[in-house]
């Protein structure tokens, strides 16, 4: 089964069903998708491949708070490729992971602005 881009039901459980939290969380992951994309595009061009994986790690513990199943298991796939050093893999994963972060951020910011007024009460 694939992973979706956005579990908003993920999102709830790991913000304890605090739905204004997990909403708060979403507006920062995707807030800082594009700079995550572009560290990690701009380190691994230089092969500054210890940045590639400081970021990857980063954005990896960041899906950790939210609902993006997809690009952790992305992230997670990558940070391990990195680890061991395995960058034939990393080259091919990169457009996919880059790719990702791009469509997170559109479907987020697409629910947001569909359910970011909702009340909570």
């Amino acid at each position: 089964m694939a992973l979706p881009t956005l579990d908003w039901q993920l999102a709830l459980k790991r913000a304890n069903q605090n739905r204004d939290l997990a909403m708060e969380l979403l507006r920062e992951f995707i807030a800082h998708l594009p700079q995550a994309a572009e560290i990690i595009r701009s380190e691994w061009d230089a092969r500054h491949y210890k940045g590639v994986q400081d970021e990857i790690h980063r954005l990896h513990g960041a899906c950790c708070y939210t609902g993006v199943p997809k690009l952790q298991a992305l992230a997670n796939e990558m940070e391990s490729a990195l680890k061991l050093g395995n960058h034939y893999e990393v080259a091919e994963m990169l457009p996919t992971i880059i790719l990702e972060c791009e469509i997170a951020a559109a479907q987020a910011d697409k629910f947001i602005q569909d359910n970011g007024a909702f009340n909570s009460h």
